[in-house]
């Protein structure tokens, strides 16, 4: 049987946890949110304050995502239209170029040869790019 990894993911710096995104990185939030360190309540009120529905990406989703990238999550989101990686963090430091070798020999483990030259860009919380280079030199 063959295992089939999800193309988007959190990952958490204190734990090296990453977990793999089934459907999109918000309703994976409200769905867990105790997971992320939230309540649903938390959630709740944010998509109030922005007049939004629960769960749908929109400004309430990008201030929870902010939220979650200053409490040490990693978010990493595939397009593969252009076959890249986009991970927004907030500080390139050790802590995080450690989560993010793991999270890339967890996928180079798992994935086809093809995968290894995808593109990976980080950008920091500012959304300046930070680094940029291929899937397999993440993980060298």
């Amino acid at each position: 049987m063959k295992v089939i990894f999800p193309e988007n993911y959190w990952i958490h710096l204190k734990n090296v946890r990453n977990m793999g995104v089934r459907e999109t990185h918000i309703k994976e939030v409200v769905e867990n949110p105790e997971t992320f360190g939230m309540t649903l309540d938390d959630i709740k009120l944010i998509y109030d304050k922005c007049d939004e529905t629960l769960g749908e990406e929109g400004n309430a989703s990008d201030f929870v995502k902010q939220q979650l990238i200053r409490k040490g999550w990693i978010y990493v989101k595939y397009n593969s239209t252009n076959d890249i990686y986009n991970v927004e963090l907030f500080n390139l430091d050790d802590a995080s170029r450690i989560s993010l070798w793991t999270w890339a020999g967890i996928l180079l483990i798992g994935k086809d040869k093809n995968r290894r030259s995808s593109k990976v860009c980080v950008f920091n919380f500012e959304g300046k790019l930070e680094y940029e280079s291929t899937l397999e030199e993440v993980y060298l």
